[in-house]
């Protein structure tokens, strides 16, 4: 009787950890504290659930940034490409893609596959050897009425190289300038 009534207080605490973990893994992180005990089975599940928590703050954490990254980088007017030490490309505003004429689907390929410019992908090329490249001024695939100027700069995450490329629609400033010009030559 002894052994059953022990066993049982182990099995109910054993499935009440068990379905906080099916919770856990449902993605509900938000569960409150529970006491699980001062035995071996509770510093065990104490210690699960810690991690857990710490785990569920940091994603948290993560999701603020990456949204808030998402944020300034679609109010830009500079394109902007960002490419992993594997060559693939991590993210794309909004700018770029118009300026690039890039599809939905250039998240995660090869930056080879998606820049159909030799210069932009030149660049790419050489800040992903960790060089920076000078600036190139070039018109974008089957547009030459404009004018862009790309940079590139090697980035390095977790000692590897990555690079950003920045793209500036410099068309107005041309027009400018040829404006100014043709001024200066009639007065």
């Amino acid at each position: 009787l002894l052994a059953y009534l022990l066993s049982a207080r182990l099995a109910r605490r054993v499935r009440t950890i068990a379905s906080i973990a099916d919770r856990y893994r449902q993605g509900d992180l938000n569960l409150p504290r529970l006491d699980f005990g001062d035995d071996e089975l509770g510093v065990v599940a104490r210690g699960l659930d810690e991690a857990v928590r710490e785990l569920g703050t940091r994603l948290d954490e993560q999701a603020r940034d990456r949204a808030r990254t998402e944020a300034i980088l679609s109010g830009m007017i500079e394109g902007v490409l960002v490419v992993d030490p594997a060559a693939r490309v991590q993210m794309v505003n909004e700018a770029a893609r118009r300026m690039l004429r890039l599809d939905g689907q250039a998240i995660g390929s090869h930056y080879l596959e998606i820049i159909r410019h030799p210069a932009i992908a030149d660049l790419v090329g050489s800040a992903l050897a960790g060089r920076v490249p000078d600036f190139v001024e070039l018109s974008p695939p089957r547009d030459d009425s404009r004018t862009l100027v790309a940079r590139a700069a090697p980035a390095t995450a977790d000692g590897r190289q990555g690079a950003v490329v920045v793209l500036h629609d410099i068309t107005d400033l041309k027009r400018a300038d040829q404006i100014r010009r043709d001024f200066v030559a009639n007065v």
